[in-house]
């Protein structure tokens, strides 16, 4: 498994839709390989309802059969494609398309950051969250590739983001006593 090269479209983003049991059963499976707040997953699905997250899955732009057989041979769980469903994402309606895909990974952009006196909530403001990539896949050069694109949809309707903060984790990450 190769790296991909930088610049190009790699990755596209497709809102996560907490009424779809087998998208939440997807979110719960990545957050278990990720080894963190998996706990979380449902009372993400009232705050995605309420625009205050707006999860997104990470897919590949382009069909690549090497990545896609790297991160489903990892994870066979994961090898059933989902459907475009959500119809809100940023609290605002959208259509779906219905269309298939195979998230490798998702990603947050948060209204709140997660403990309220870190930073408090600001019009405009969003916390890139909830971050993971197949661990599969990582250091292919997806990871960039997710943040690249949703910097550029952050800043676009219906979120319209004017400052992004990165939620991070110290060194020992997962690890951690909360």
């Amino acid at each position: 498994m190769g790296s991909i090269k930088p610049g190009s479209a790699l990755v596209k983003l497709i809102p996560w839709d907490p009424e779809s049991p087998s998208h939440v059963q997807r979110l719960y499976d990545q957050r278990v390989a990720c080894g963190w707040k998996e706990e979380r997953v449902e009372r993400w699905r009232e705050l995605q309802r309420q625009g205050k997250i707006s999860l997104q899955w990470i897919v590949l732009a382009q069909p690549s059969p090497s990545l896609l057989t790297a991160h489903t041979t990892a994870y066979p769980s994961e090898s059933t494609s989902l459907l475009d469903t959500p119809a809100s994402f940023g609290g605002k309606p959208r259509i779906a398309t219905n269309a298939e895909f195979l998230p490798v990974g998702h990603i947050s952009l948060d209204s709140e950051y997660e403990t309220a006196e870190h930073a408090e909530a600001e019009e405009g403001l969003y916390w890139i969250a909830t971050f993971y990539i197949s661990t599969a896949l990582q250091g292919s050069g997806l990871g960039r590739a997710a943040m690249d694109a949703v910097e550029a949809m952050a800043t676009s309707e219906p979120l319209n983001a004017r400052v992004l903060g990165l939620s991070t984790v110290a060194k020992d990450g997962a690890g951690r006593k909360e």
